[in-house]
């Protein structure tokens, strides 16, 4: 089994689960496209370190991030997909779970 299909995997057992939460406050102001857009680039870098504080951070923002992150299951870029399965799991959002498994079965075939 590969790496990403394990990461996806793993992903969707936390957010059914449920066993990180992680919310923003809604009086925290709304994220900007441009920051949000730079985090999910950033999750492709080459350099580790920016990869995992993109992550990092992604997962900081929490809900407000999840859409963002749903976008990225699609991105070409094996790294950007693999964290943000990753970032959708640790935020913990319901929303993810569907995407999840459905990107989940998609590397089954």
């Amino acid at each position: 089994m590969n790496v990403k299909i394990i990461c996806i995997f793993v992903s969707a057992i936390l957010l059914i689960f449920g066993t990180v939460s992680t919310c923003v406050s809604s009086d925290e102001t709304v994220i900007d496209e441009i920051m949000m857009e730079s985090l999910i680039q950033n999750m492709g870098h080459q350099d580790v370190f920016i990869r995992l504080d993109a992550v990092k951070t992604l997962v900081e923002i929490g809900d407000p991030a999840v859409d963002s992150l749903i976008q990225a299951l699609n991105d070409e870029n094996p790294k950007i997909l693999e964290n943000s399965a990753s970032a959708l799991g640790k935020i913990g959002n319901e929303r993810a779970v569907q995407p999840l498994i459905e990107l989940y079965q998609y590397n089954q075939k």
